[in-house]
C-alpha cells in the first residue's frame, strides 16, 4: 500500500509540473517568431542587395518552415496564418519573377509577425 502511495503521489507531481510548462511553451513561440521575422527581413535585405530570384525564394521558403514552428492559440493562428500567406504571395511573387511584388508581401508579413509578437 506504501509503495502504491509513493507511486501515485509521483504521478501526480510529473503531471502538474508537466502543466506548468506551458509557461515554457510561449517563450518557444516568441524566440520562433523572432526567427522568422529575422529570415523575412534577410529576405527583405536580399532583394534590395540585388540577389537571385533562386537566392529570395530559399530565404522565403526557410521562413516559411520556420513558421511551422510557431506554436499559438487558436485566437492566435488566425493571424499566424494571415501571416503566412503573405510569405506565400511573397515566394510566388519571387517565383514568376517579380521582386517588387515579393519585397512588398514580405514588408507585410514582417507586420503581421511583428504584430502577432506583441500580442504573445
Amino acid at each position: 500500500m506504501k509503495l502504491l502511495k509513493n507511486m501515485t503521489l509521483s504521478l501526480f507531481i510529473a503531471v502538474s509540473t508537466a502543466g506548468i510548462s506551458s509557461i515554457a511553451v510561449a517563450g518557444a513561440a516568441e524566440v520562433a517568431v523572432d526567427n522568422v521575422s529575422a529570415k523575412v527581413a534577410e529576405a527583405s535585405q536580399a532583394i534590395e542587395g540585388g540577389s537571385t530570384q533562386e537566392e529570395v525564394m530559399d530565404l522565403i521558403r526557410t521562413a516559411a518552415d520556420l513558421v511551422k514552428e510557431v506554436e499559438v492559440s487558436d485566437t492566435l493562428d488566425v493571424r499566424r496564418q494571415r501571416a503566412n500567406g503573405h510569405l506565400k504571395k511573397a515566394r510566388l511573387a519571387s517565383k514568376s519573377g517579380d521582386l517588387n511584388a515579393a519585397k512588398e508581401h514580405l514588408a507585410q508579413a514582417a507586420k503581421d509577425f511583428a504584430d502577432l509578437r506583441k500580442l504573445m
